[in-house]
């Protein structure tokens, strides 16, 4: 089975191929002393403790990691793996932070090129919606803004390009080809929206 988790950031994920833009590429020795428990990767987690590192708001204090990834990847680019080959996407915290008109088509037509039927592509985003609700007038204006249009910190890749909701996220989808569902991928302090899509054919 193949799985890839796009976007990976400091989160690499046991059993899948974890690519980004940045980041430290393990090579085979490195994966090897690893799976050899010669040397730790902290980064490591699976999908039911993606965020095994308290999650901190306040940038200037968070605990800064390495990328560490499999491979170099902009997902803006045409994809590395071949045509139904994958049976599995993960991309977390991240669909948010690409260009809307142009990005996210791009994305979603390889996502649909490389995987399988019945493949899944699992992702999420902030649920704008609810985070307003949530945070207004309880003195929280930096966090509520940092949920909305990200913090702004990273080198031009922490930025939020746009914000959707369930309804809006279908219209990127041909559902004719995919069947969407609402549903979690990992657990969030803070409100957000989980879809699985299936390709169906």
């Amino acid at each position: 089975m193949k799985r890839i988790q796009l976007t990976s950031g400091d989160v690499y994920l046991t059993g899948y191929e974890n690519t980004d833009i940045i980041g430290n590429v393990l090579d085979d020795l490195q994966k090897n002393m690893i799976a050899d428990g010669i040397v730790e990767n902290i980064n490591e987690t699976t999908l039911d403790n993606y965020y095994k590192f308290p999650f901190e708001p306040d940038f200037n204090k968070r605990i800064r990691r390495d990328f560490i990834i499999d491979r170099l990847m902009d997902i803006k680019k045409i994809w590395p793996w071949e045509d139904k080959s994958v049976d599995e996407i993960v991309q977390i915290s991240s669909f948010e932070h690409f260009q809307h008109r142009t990005e996210v088509p791009h994305i979603i037509n390889e996502a649909y090129r490389v995987l399988k039927v019945g493949g899944i592509y699992k992702f999420d985003f902030p649920d704008v919606v609810e985070i307003v609700k949530k945070y207004s007038n309880k003195n929280n204006d930096d966090y509520l803004m940092e949920l909305v249009y990200g913090n702004h910190k990273a080198g031009g890749l922490s930025e939020h390009e746009y914000g959707y909701t369930w309804k809006s996220i279908q219209l990127y989808f041909d559902l004719n080809k995919w069947s969407l569902i609402k549903k979690a991928t990992v657990e969030k302090d803070y409100p957000s929206i989980g879809v699985w899509a299936t390709k169906i054919k």
